[in-house]
């Protein structure tokens, strides 16, 4: 009750002194226990010296640059983070369908103020959240469901409790390109927690990065060049941060897993026949435990969209044991490994091996204690074409 109360008294003041025509006269900016969100139509670190941030002290931070396409962009109150009940929430992206979303939050008597994407975002975080009362796992799936070979990973169970979400509020679903950064204050729970949730293309750039040691400190940005800038920075100032993580991955809206390549591996890049100067990438499926110690991921590549955009080049994977199905490749084909290929990849597999001691011959070519030929470890995955060339299957004798 005592939350409604202020998500309601929130509402008003914003009715009254924003959304009114007229002069935009005031608006609420938090609403929350332990949570302050600042706004200025300027740069972000603008933000932090007008309102003198430089030396407090909060457990989480979030920030945001905005590029503001949606909205009143000339005003602060278009400015993100958006707030909802106990959380902020910044948005990199834009829906397809915000005209059916505000639909959706309407007939729910939830009415949008700022006539923003992001708004609504937080709007639909709260509603599924605060007034259903479901869990985050819940919230994360309304918002980007688990579609094609993903879904048919899950478990039974899983699988009957995520057609029934997305059948329920498709009409609230995001479509588009979007990315979703989230500080909470859970109060039932008393913990803060900082949440990343992605589309379900991925089509916008995401990194989380985790370093535990004298001073644990999670980040999530939209490049992890934020990332490596604000670990840099933290170093310079306490010896008890590294410069760099001690774990990075990404997140994969509506999927069975985290981690692994991203889809964009096939972009620009990828251009004409990679044996005659055009474009490739080498996807080996190894990660590093917490000791440093080399391991095979649970897949080469997780996704269903691994030749996304390429109308040329070839994508190189380590895939002993054919994980990887035609239903992945969007556009592609898997050709049998030539040893023009294999001339072609191995500098690049042994520069690897000097830089990292990621061994060929230990972690790339051992497959369950066996060492094996090259195109017994490797696939070449090019562009769909209707005929297979001539000589490609030849012989490694």
């Amino acid at each position: 009750m005592e939350d409604e109360f202020i998500a309601q008294n929130c509402y008003n003041l914003n009715q009254a002194f924003y959304t009114s025509q007229g002069e935009k006269k005031a608006f609420v900016l938090s609403q929350g226990r332990n949570l302050m969100i600042l706004k200025i139509v300027g740069y972000a670190e603008e933000a932090a010296l007008y309102y003198q941030l430089l030396d407090f002290k909060a457990h989480i931070w979030i920030a945001h640059q905005r590029y503001p396409t949606r909205g009143r962009v000339w005003h602060p109150g278009g400015a993100h983070p958006f707030a909802a009940l106990n959380l902020a929430l910044v948005h990199n992206g834009d829906f397809a369908n915000y005209l059916a979303l505000t639909e959706y939050l309407s007939q729910r008597h939830f009415y949008p103020q700022f006539l923003t994407d992001t708004e609504v975002s937080a709007m639909l975080f709260d509603l599924w959240h605060r007034h259903y009362g479901y869990p985050l796992e819940y919230v994360i799936e309304a918002m980007a469901p688990t579609t094609e070979r993903d879904f048919d990973l899950l478990p039974a169970k899983r699988q009957r409790l995520y057609e029934q979400i997305p059948a329920t509020h498709v009409h609230g679903s995001p479509d588009g390109p979007w990315f979703f950064i989230i500080a909470r204050n859970d109060t039932e729970r008393q913990r803060w927690e900082l949440i990343g949730i992605s589309d379900t293309s991925m089509l916008r750039p995401q990194f989380f990065a985790l370093q535990d040691g004298q001073v644990q400190i999670g980040l999530i940005c939209s490049e992890k060049q934020a990332i490596d800038a604000t670990l840099a920075s933290l170093a310079r100032e306490d010896q008890r941060f590294c410069p760099v993580a001690d774990l990075y991955w990404n997140a994969r809206g509506g999927r069975a897993t985290d981690g692994g390549a991203l889809d964009f591996l096939a972009e620009s890049f990828m251009a004409g026949d990679p044996l005659k100067g055009g474009g490739f990438v080498i996807v080996n499926g190894l990660e590093f435990d917490s000791r440093g110690q080399i391991h095979m991921q649970y897949t080469p590549y997780p996704g269903a969209n691994l030749f996304s955009l390429a109308s040329g080049g070839a994508i190189y994977i380590r895939d002993p044991d054919s994980q990887v199905v035609p239903e992945q490749l969007n556009g592609g084909e898997i050709v049998p490994l030539s040893k023009a290929d294999w001339n072609l990849i191995l500098p690049y597999l042994q520069e690897n091996e000097r830089l990292f001691d990621i061994s060929l011959e230990q972690h790339l070519l051992t497959v369950d204690g066996v060492l094996r030929a090259p195109h017994q470890v490797y696939r070449k995955i090019q562009p769909l074409r209707l005929a297979v060339p001539s000589g490609t299957a030849e012989s490694w004798d």
